[in-house]
């Protein structure tokens, strides 16, 4: 793909954006657990993270090193998102929101992923589904049964 200047200086202007999101702290998003408190860096994070899913060309990948609590931070977005969609109808005037997150992972880290929904936000907050394939067969469970 090649960006052309008017593309780079978009890519610019949103960079030189959210370096202004960059220090500031979003509470922990109702619907964790009360015992659940979010680090410094991960309220920060949290914040660049809403602020990424509210521009235009949304989305991101979170990478960072292992053990600084990426699941915990993606699970904070995906709750403060599920507050905030009782209030908007259309993303953008052209996205209807969906109400919906799709995390892809490996079957071997799937049961993490539901530990840590379960373990991270007040009961019954978040439904899960898992979709399983192999190329052949395919099926969606619900993990509670």
């Amino acid at each position: 793909m090649v960006l052309s200047q008017s593309d780079i200086n978009e890519l610019t202007k949103v960079l030189e954006e959210s370096k202004v999101k960059q220090k500031e702290q979003t509470p922990e998003p109702k619907g964790l657990k009360k015992d659940v408190q979010l680090k410094k860096y991960q309220r920060e994070g949290l914040t660049w993270l809403i602020w990424r899913e509210s521009q235009p060309s949304s989305g991101g990948i979170l990478a960072d090193d292992m053990g600084l609590g990426k699941t915990l931070s993606t699970i904070s977005l995906i709750v403060h998102q599920k507050n905030q969609e009782k209030n908007v109808k259309y993303k953008h005037g052209t996205l209807i929101s969906s109400n919906t997150t799709l995390i892809i992972a490996k079957k071997s880290i799937t049961h993490q992923w539901l530990e840590q929904i379960t373990k991270f936000t007040e009961k019954g907050l978040l439904k899960t589904y898992i979709y399983e394939s192999n190329g052949t067969t395919t099926r969606v469970r619900d993990p509670e049964l």
